[in-house]
């Protein structure tokens, strides 16, 4: 039986957070439990006693490589922390690397300095990058010239990498000079979503955006199209699920809100549990989402599976990998994506149309298939 070791800053335990890097944990660790003897090197305070089924045993190391405390200085500090750190995760995962066949790296923050230990610990990692220097900088983060030239070296050592998108491939083979060979694209799954198919459009139109507040997500952005959609449907609501890590982007969203006088229209429920958001999605009518970019998009995802027609930006590549009948909807503009909603709203033959391709995303993106995909890629490697 193989013997894997996890390397992750999130949660190592099943959890109700709707946050991806924490899905992406229990996906992996159901997927591989059973199989192998899989331990879990953990950044993050913990109680060091805690069990987790299907994982042999938890590593903490009591040490936060999340950083949120920086998401709101507006600089490029949460990368000059990680930069920092490296030397202690390089240093944690080449000790226990020789007692495991396969190493999974979390983010490739985890590695940057893992080179000045030898090369032999690269021979075993499978990296998930989850999110690289070059998608940050699309996401209007400040990322270091040296963060990026330390993410470049420790790639160029890795021999194997799984990525939920090819938009996140294309991104490693043009910026980091990564062989198309060394890349396996395995989407995530979508599970545990209530359906709810062929609902027509309430009269008062409910929308809903599950992502965390962060310069990414363009929540300032969001505002102002839902203002401009209350211009043609005065009774239409927001939810905004996630997160709020960015406190000055909150804060600037709240000035607009109040500035529009729509602080009772738009509703900030923050981190909802599974049983929460599925509630959300029965009470909303369509899913948006803002991003400046996405290496996968989960919310987009949830949302398309739970019946909801989905509208993004056309910047959102990973999306292209689904079959074309059963992606969502795109707009090029803030002023499309109204338009969008608007004939949703008005053509109920559309919206149904729209809402019938969570049924066969569903099948596409099942937590079987998944699962499976990446079983074949990891213990048969």
């Amino acid at each position: 039986m193989k013997k894997i070791l996890f390397v992750t800053s999130k949660h190592p335990f099943p959890t109700d957070s709707n946050d991806g890097g924490d899905s992406t944990v229990s996906e992996f660790v159901r997927a591989l439990g059973a199989y192998c003897q899989l331990d879990i090197l953990c950044f993050r305070e913990y109680d060091s006693n805690v069990k987790v089924p299907l994982v042999h045993e938890i590593f903490f190391q009591h040490i936060d490589f999340a950083n949120y405390d920086f998401y709101s200085k507006g600089n490029d500090q949460k990368f000059r922390v990680r930069l920092q750190q490296a030397d202690f995760s390089a240093k944690k995962i080449n000790d226990l690397a020789g007692n495991y066949d396969t190493i999974i790296v979390q983010h490739c923050m985890f590695i940057l300095r893992l080179a000045d230990f030898g090369k032999d610990a690269f021979r075993k990692i499978i990296l998930l990058p989850m999110f690289t220097g070059m998608e940050y900088l699309k996401s209007q983060e400040y990322v270091p010239h040296d963060y990026i030239l330390a993410e470049k070296k420790a790639l160029s050592h890795v021999n194997k990498i799984i990525t939920p998108s090819n938009a996140e491939g294309e991104i490693l083979i043009s910026e980091y000079n990564i062989s198309p060979e060394k890349l396996t694209v395995i989407p995530r799954s979508v599970s545990e979503i209530d359906q709810k198919f062929f609902k027509p459009c309430s009269e008062n139109l409910q929308l809903i955006y599950i992502a965390a507040l962060r310069s990414q997500k363009a929540h300032p952005d969001t505002m102002k199209l839902f203002e401009r959609v209350k211009k043609f449907i005065p009774s239409a609501k927001l939810h905004c699920v996630g997160t709020i890590q960015d406190k000055n982007l909150f804060e600037e969203c709240i000035k607009f809100l109040q500035t529009k006088n729509l602080m009772n229209d738009v509703f900030f429920h923050g981190t909802l549990n599974r049983a929460q958001i599925n509630y959300l999605f029965k009470l909303c009518d369509i899913n948006i989402s803002m991003s400046l970019w996405e290496s996968f998009g989960r919310g987009i995802f949830e949302g398309l599976v739970a019946g909801l027609p989905t509208i993004v930006p056309e910047r959102i590549l990973s999306v292209a990998d689904l079959p074309e009948p059963i992606r969502p909807l795109t707009a090029s503009c803030i002023e499309e994506m109204v338009n969008t909603i608007l004939r949703l709203y008005e053509d109920e033959k559309f919206f149904r149309a729209e809402s019938s391709k969570g049924v066969l995303l569903r099948k596409y993106l099942s937590v079987e298939r998944i699962q499976k995909l990446l079983r074949d890629t990891i213990l048969l490697n």
